[in-house]
């Protein structure tokens, strides 16, 4: 007799199991078009430059695919999204959009950042925790980067795309992707999240930080791309928009 558990995970499957797949006197599939419609609405609402781009049609097949290749390893149907950037960079019938995949991801770290738990420190004081830092150990010190944070490396113009998909917006929606890429911080200020542009020596030195490594390692890594790169101004900037939010000495 098979047990609770894998009767659950074959209803689960049940319900993943696509269209094409189902029989006409399936007994799932009117729970199946219900959880369908779920997914669908939850990915659509994170998801919506990509759904504007590629049409409702293409963007529930999709949904309906990822699905199947991927189970929900959360209770809350909003994390549920957060492979789909790599779903479409695999996915076939998005081929010719090379782009697309960049954008997910842009529109995943925005919902992320939206999420994300406030500081409970406040600049004056990452400032202080910084100065109390002898000289001698402030190479080695690691910085703490806010939740509400995210670093997007695209060679397409994700900017121009994502903004030209607004509802409110008023100009010229074309977009060229000889344009060139972007190197974006995305982050909350206040309740609005926002986007900042960088150039590669502060992107490097703060996705550096981001992964770990001491303020002395991000800082050479960041100077080999930019000798004119200036720490101290990166500090101030990233402290005072809460981006850095604490500091840690061993």
């Amino acid at each position: 007799m098979r047990s609770l558990l894998e009767r659950q995970r074959q209803l689960a499957a049940a319900l993943r199991m696509p269209a094409v797949a189902r029989a006409d006197n399936d007994p799932f599939d009117i729970y199946r078009r219900s959880v369908r419609r779920n997914y669908r609405n939850a990915l659509g609402a994170t998801y919506r430059t990509v759904k504007r781009l590629v049409g409702v049609a293409f963007f529930d097949a999709a949904v309906d695919a990822y699905v199947v290749v991927n189970r929900s390893v959360s209770a809350d149907l909003n994390e549920f999204g957060d492979r789909f950037d790599r779903f479409l960079a695999a996915y076939p019938p998005a081929a010719n959009l090379p782009y697309l995949a960049d954008v997910a991801r842009l529109e995943w770290a925005i919902d992320v950042v939206h999420r994300a738990a406030d500081t409970t420190l406040f600049p004056d004081d990452v400032l202080a925790a910084l100065a109390a830092v002898p000289p001698t150990k402030l190479a080695s010190a690691r910085l703490r980067i806010a939740a509400a944070f995210a670093l997007i490396d695209s060679p397409y113009p994700l900017l121009r795309i994502f903004d030209t998909n607004r509802d409110d917006y008023v100009g010229d929606t074309r977009v060229s992707l000889d344009e060139g890429g972007i190197r974006l911080l995305v982050h909350r200020v206040g309740t609005n999240v926002v986007f900042e542009p960088l150039d590669i020596a502060e992107f490097t030195w703060l996705s550096s930080l981001a992964t770990g490594l001491a303020l002395g390692e991000a800082m050479a890594r960041a100077v080999a791309i930019d000798s004119q790169f200036d720490v101290a101004i990166a500090l101030r900037t990233h402290v005072a928009a809460s981006t850095i939010v604490g500091v840690q000495t061993n």
